[in-house]
């Protein structure tokens, strides 16, 4: 048991990090990207959103999580882990990290014959709020790749918890504008979204019985 823990936290905290140099080499590269990011400031992103990562595998494997949503989780953790990376670093967040991970939830579902009209509702649910606050402040204020992000988690969450963490994520970053007098300037979602999709993750595994 403690070797599978200490090779899981291994995994994902190296395929986290590899995530999130992919997610640098693409944010680099894009025109979107609104200036250079500080290199001091993406390094220690990068060391946390890892130690965070590995801590999330020991977590799993600790639990007798099953192969198929082990790997899934996995997926999902490290394509967030990127998306909250290039969001802070560059201010968007590439497709590859929320259409990709949301296509593999589907096909999943799919496969392990559990996909239902629910999961689809449950993704456009959560899609729906932000797009639309995404269209009336012209990305500004919220970006389409929140909504994509959102509706990723609409489809690993559930419609209940996902609008609950949602909900949740957009006091929290309403808190935080408050208390660090940016309340009109933009601010990264996707490290408040990527924190709700996986704490509700987690809390659905933790409370299931193993």
């Amino acid at each position: 048991m403690l070797l599978s823990i200490l090779i899981s936290a291994i995994v994902f905290g190296c395929a986290s990090y590899l995530g999130m140099q992919l997610s640098a080499a693409l944010g680099s590269r894009s025109p979107r990207k609104r200036e250079d990011p500080d290199p001091k400031q993406t390094q220690m992103l990068s060391i946390g959103l890892t130690i965070c990562s590995a801590l999330i595998g020991a977590v799993l494997a600790s639990h007798g999580v099953a192969v198929v949503p082990f790997a899934i989780f996995g997926f999902v953790c490290v394509c967030l882990c990127a998306a909250w990376y290039s969001d802070v670093a560059f201010g968007f967040i590439p497709d590859y990290f929320t259409l990709i991970p949301l296509g593999v939830v589907v096909i999943a579902a799919f496969v392990q014959r559990e996909f239902t009209w629910m999961l689809l509702w449950s993704m456009i649910a959560a899609f729906l709020p932000f797009a639309l606050a995404a269209l009336l402040s012209k990305g500004r204020g919220m970006g389409w790749g929140d909504s994509k992000l959102a509706a990723l988690g609409g489809a690993v969450l559930g419609l209940q918890l996902s609008l609950l963490a949602f909900a949740a994520a957009c006091l929290a970053l309403v808190a935080v504008g408050w208390i660090r007098n940016r309340r009109t300037e933009p601010m990264a979602f996707a490290p408040y979204l990527a924190v709700a999709i996986v704490f509700g993750l987690m809390l659905r595994i933790i409370t299931s019985p193993t």
